[in-house]
């Protein structure tokens, strides 16, 4: 589990790479969040995906293992456009751990922010 304060130090150290100007965005303002999951059977990342997306969520498929069998896992992408901060991100993972658990999904592997704006 994604511990409040690793969100805490997550935005202060974005927020400083602005600053120096090595971040091109604001973790401030709504951005595109990308929350991830995984499990070693495809077919159990679907009912979760479907899920996902009747909430709003931007399904963006399975990235399948890797070809050489070193990474037996799916991963499933899920997007979505939020204004975050280190508590409403707390919240948002708790609920996603509660998906993974409802469908039986091996894991919510965590959340990524990207520098696109909300449209």
């Amino acid at each position: 589990m994604i511990t409040r304060e690793s969100l805490m130090e997550f935005f202060e150290s974005t927020r400083q790479l602005l600053r120096s100007g090595q971040a091109m965005f604001n973790i401030d303002d709504a951005r595109l969040w990308s929350y991830f999951f995984t499990d070693s059977d495809r077919l159990r990342l679907e009912p979760a995906a479907s899920y996902l997306g009747d909430r709003g969520y931007k399904i963006w498929g399975y990235l399948a293992p890797e070809s050489d069998g070193s990474n037996g896992v799916y991963l499933l992408r899920a997007d979505r456009f939020a204004r975050h901060t280190a508590d409403s991100l707390e919240e948002r993972n708790r609920e996603l751990n509660a998906v993974a658990d409802r469908f039986a999904v091996a894991s919510y592997d965590g959340m990524d922010v990207g520098g696109f704006d909300a449209p």
